[in-house]
């Protein structure tokens, strides 16, 4: 879509150029000063919709919008005076509004307060169009005069775009060329528009400029980054090592605003152009020697890599948008987890451990297969990866940007303030990166459509395979058949697995003559007696007790380093040390505890004694003091009743998630004898729902989960606090509503008005609702207290 942007200095002489030349023939929308029309003038353009203003008296000045007749448009504001001349028309573009300004500033006649009018109507999507009659070199001009230099300030603060490529737009009478016609644009339409000028100027002083209008790249995830989600990504940021560049997050967080704006620049930049600066995709790799590793040896090297802070800025705002378009879209499968909201460790293990149950149960086989890939995140295929990306929906800008991101990076190691020779790395996700872990999560999203006849859950990059049945041969059988899918699939994506470090775990009560054997790759895959799986230690009985007593271990090295911090020596305060015990014994022995539930009593109640001695710790009490008091003093409370706490919040908030959540299924469809499995125990699922039902909750009262609106989306509460002037119930009703109309009138004119109000008596309340503009209104009676119904 073409629009024309031009001080026509007369335009009744030049009605021919403007039906018969291709440029106005091709525009849709005509955008001219100084038309020199009179009120009383006749004007017309064959199938074109206009909208002008004219001076009265002085000859001269004059304005006119002249849109497609398909172009739906409607008149916002309008105003000629001596200093300033301004028409402003909302229009809808692909169901786009967009607010034009066409302005004309007479010379000389440079008014501030005029800057200020203008801002007033600019909202989130504005064109803003005209002759400034001020000069500055930003725009072209030789020199800034004194309004130039007051209108660059302007722009900035508004948050404007300046389109001008400083080509002329003026031809003074004594042959100089200048620029005094400015083009300016909000920053999510910016990038979508092209600027230029005519050669031709028909007459006139002032050459046509030509914007163009793309209409592409219409989809949200594709828009220019708004200043909100800058912002938001800020606040998101962990403050970690700089890269490169050494630009820490302190920097950044103390930027002043005008910097604040030219950084969101330089971001929708590379954005829109692909082009991403080389510090931005450089990493540096700090190795740290693994615990009780031989350093004389690579492997025994951790790498650390540190990236720029800037580009995790640009990163997390991506990574947001690809977020809520896997919302909006629901791209991954129930089963896979790991880097994505509400889909934690938890859920993994929860659905596993349910599985395990049931097939108990039901008297039957379970074996599972932890499954490892060798180098995950640098095995990943970046030509596949961008295909799959664009397989679940994403394309445009995001396609491209991420395909630059990946295929232009390079590492540097640094040993000792020793530097290595930089290394370009074309494969892979990189390391450090915000985007690399959701990016590896939907290079794995497509293993879900291999169909077999094996159950499937993925976390990240651990693969866990089971299959349950009563027939042992078919059973293992199938998942044989299930490892060789996956294996191709695997080779196809350029994925390898190592059998040596994958596991075999037989959970199986049932016990066969036959020991299970079963291979991935050609090569047999270990069975184990307990497998550690995302850190909770499974055994084939599930009885936790290797898993307790793992937590044991841990938790007694954590009470000798607090016995050490207590000693009077080093004095610290007690409320430190009770911050450290929830930091370290309290929050291991926290991890996974919904899983526990299911372990019996005398195996949890191993972990309090040590939770309780360095409680005691802690506030410097003897052994003996009791219990109670202990637990009073440190505000703490056991760990076996924090256990059920956690799991019964965590039961509530699966349900409040319902569709949201991976294990919704497991509460919403209860039985209330399934979790029975133990005679002489009821979990603390069951536990849960029964608490409920004693507090006579229903599962369907508990407040449903709604996902946010995406963060682009530029929608916005205004709330308006401030006295206003119809708000006296001394003057009669009728000046009150005159009042009211004459406030509103200017303000929200475009707006729908919803007028509410409840009130209440010995019987009853009620609540009324009008709609003035619909002629609507109603009431109803309610049962609420009067505080709710006006809430």
């Amino acid at each position: 879509m073409n629009i024309i942007q031009w001080n026509a200095r007369g335009i009744k002489n030049k009605r021919p150029d403007i039906l018969f030349a291709p440029i106005f023939q091709k525009a849709s929308i005509l955008i001219i000063q100084e038309t020199w029309l009179h009120p009383n003038d006749i004007f017309t353009i064959p199938n074109k919709n206009i909208f002008r203003i004219d001076r009265e008296i002085k000859r001269g000045g004059g304005l006119m919008i002249v849109l497609n007749k398909d172009i739906s448009a409607i008149k916002i504001f309008s105003e000629i005076s001596e200093d300033l001349e301004i028409l402003i028309v909302r229009v809808q573009i692909d169901l786009n509004p967009i607010t034009i300004f066409n302005i004309y500033i007479p010379p000389g006649n440079f008014q501030d307060s005029n800057l200020s009018k203008i801002a007033s109507y600019i909202d989130n999507h504005n064109l803003i169009l005209g002759d400034f009659n001020a000069s500055h070199e930003i725009w072209g001009s030789k020199n800034s005069s004194a309004s130039g230099k007051k209108i660059f300030d302007w722009i900035i603060e508004n948050d404007l775009i300046l389109l001008n490529d400083k080509s002329p737009t003026y031809l003074h009478s004594s042959g100089i060329f200048t620029s005094i016609d400015l083009s300016l644009a909000s920053i999510d339409l910016n990038y979508d528009l092209s600027w230029s000028t005519n050669t031709d100027n028909f007459g006139s002083d002032h050459f046509p400029i030509i914007i163009n209008y793309k209409r592409a790249n219409s989809q949200d995830i594709n828009k220019p980054f708004s200043l909100k989600e800058l912002e938001i990504a800020i606040s998101h940021q962990k403050n970690s090592s700089p890269g490169h560049d050494k630009i820490s997050l302190q920097s950044i967080n103390h930027l002043p605003i005008k910097a604040i704006y030219l950084l969101l620049k330089s971001f929708n930049d590379s954005w829109f152009s692909s082009q991403i600066p080389k510090d931005w995709t450089h990493a540096l790799i700090l190795p740290f020697i693994k615990p009780h590793k031989n350093p004389k040896e690579v492997s025994s090297y951790r790498p650390i890599s540190l990236t720029s802070v800037i580009a995790k800025l640009l990163e997390r705002m991506i990574l947001h948008r690809m977020l809520d378009f896997s919302f909006q879209n629901k791209i991954f499968h129930v089963n896979h987890h790991g880097f994505y909201p509400h889909r934690s460790s938890i859920n993994t293990l929860l659905q596993l451990q349910h599985d395990i149950i049931l097939a108990r149960e039901r008297k039957e086989y379970f074996i599972l297969v932890a499954l490892d890939i060798k180098a995950a995140y640098d095995s990943v295929w970046p030509n596949g990866l961008i295909s799959k990306l664009n397989k679940v929906g994403y394309s445009g800008r995001l396609l491209r940007w991420i395909q630059n991101f990946l295929h232009q990076r390079t590492i540097q190691i640094k040993w000792r303030n020793i530097f290595s020779k930089i290394v370009t790395n074309n494969y892979g996700v990189p390391q450090g990166s915000i985007l690399s872990p959701f990016l590896f999560m939907i290079y794995m999203s497509d293993i879900f459509e291999i169909q077999h006849d094996s159950h499937l859950l993925v976390y990240a990059d651990d693969i866990f395979l089971y299959n349950s049945g009563t027939n042992w041969n078919k059973t293992i059988g199938e998942m044989q058949e299930s490892l060789n899918k996956i294996s191709v699939w695997c080779k196809k994506w350029k994925l390898s697995t190592s059998p040596e470090k994958s596991s075999l775990l037989n959970f199986s009560r049932k016990r066969s003559t036959i020991p299970p054997l079963l291979k991935i790759c050609d090569k047999p895959i270990p069975e184990v007696k307990s497998l550690k799986i995302l850190g909770i230690i499974f055994d084939p009985n599930t009885t936790w007790k290797n898993h307790i007593n793992y937590l044991r271990q841990k938790g007694f090295k954590y009470l000798n380093a607090i016995k050490a911090l207590s000693s009077p020596k080093i004095g610290t305060r007690s409320d430190h040390l009770l911050n450290i015990i929830n930091a370290t014994i309290r929050s291991i022995f926290d991890y996974g505890s919904q899983l526990f539930s299911f372990s019996s009593n005398s195996n949890r109640q191993k972990l309090e004694p040590i939770y309780n001695a360095a409680l005691r710790l802690a506030l410097g009490l003897p052994r003996n003091t009791p219990l109670d008091l202990l637990r009073a003093e440190s505000m703490n409370g056991n760990i076996n009743s924090r256990h059920n706490f956690l799991c019964q919040k965590f039961i509530t908030k699966q349900i409040a998630l319902k569709d949201w959540s991976p294990n919704a299924r497991l509460f919403w469809n209860i039985d209330s004898n399934f979790y029975k499995y133990r005679e002489k125990e009821i979990s603390i699922f069951q536990k849960t729902i029964n608490l409920l039902q004693e507090l006579c909750i229903s599962k369907v009262d508990i407040l449903q989960w709604i996902p946010p609106p995406p963060i682009y989306d530029n929608r916005k509460i205004n709330i308006y606090t401030h006295e206003l002037p119809f708000q006296n119930k001394d003057l009669p009703d009728d000046i009150v509503q005159n009042m009211f109309n004459d406030y509103i009138q200017p303000k929200f004119n475009n707006n729908i008005i919803i007028a509410t109000d409840g009130s209440k008596n010995t019987n009853q309340t009620s609540i009324g609702i009008l709609i003035p503009k619909k002629k609507n209104s109603t009431k109803f009676h309610t049962e609420r207290h009067d505080f709710n119904i006006h809430s």
